[in-house]
């Protein structure tokens, strides 16, 4: 045995299922409605943890932005400073989480950073696109989104795990893909 115990007076827990509406005590623990885990929060009220998981990182973004809005850089370097500073704010919740409707336009707000808060002059397809096409080599955000989920499945369908947990996704999945294409698989 390791000899780690647990420390009741940090410890949160989140009842789930049919006891989501349970309030009592259990082992001393202090029982929510919504726990963070590993950085992310997860509870009943989905509305509340996406605010508590994307309203953070959109304020340091914010911040970040109006710190650099003072400053007379060009559009290449605007670019740099969305990759390098704003976009890895996100990174981490882009795996797990998706993305909801509304933070998704407050996330595309802060791309009129690129022209200094006023009117795009070149549309977003255009800025997408490669120097030698056109573009400035800005991101996409719904394909790095897609990409960033599909680079964890890629990991996940190569690696030699033999845990159960990955032979019960495997199921899941194949099964969409079966329903998706009209194949009866059981």
């Amino acid at each position: 045995m390791s000899g780690l115990k647990l420390n009741r007076a940090r410890t949160e827990g989140l009842w789930v299922g049919h006891y989501k509406n349970k309030h009592c005590k259990l082992a001393s623990i202090n029982w929510s409605n919504e726990v963070k885990a590993l950085g992310i929060y997860f509870g009943h009220d989905r509305r509340k943890c996406e605010s508590l998981n994307w309203e953070n990182k959109l304020q340091q973004c914010q911040r970040l932005i109006n710190h650099f809005n003072t400053r007379h850089i060009t559009m290449i370097s605007r670019v740099h400073f969305i990759k390098t500073y704003l976009l890895p704010k996100f990174i981490y919740l882009f795996q797990p989480l998706r993305l909801p409707k509304e933070y998704e336009a407050k996330i595309d707000k802060m791309f009129f950073f690129l022209w200094n808060g006023k009117m795009e002059r070149i549309t977003r397809s255009t800025l997408v696109q490669n120097y030698d096409r056109g573009g400035i080599n800005m991101i996409n955000i719904n394909h790095f989104m897609a990409a960033i989920k599909l680079k964890w499945l890629f990991s996940f369908i190569h690696s030699r795990s033999i845990y159960n947990w990955k032979y019960i996704l495997s199921f899941v999945c194949m099964e969409i893909y079966y329903n998706k294409h009209g194949v009866d698989i059981k």
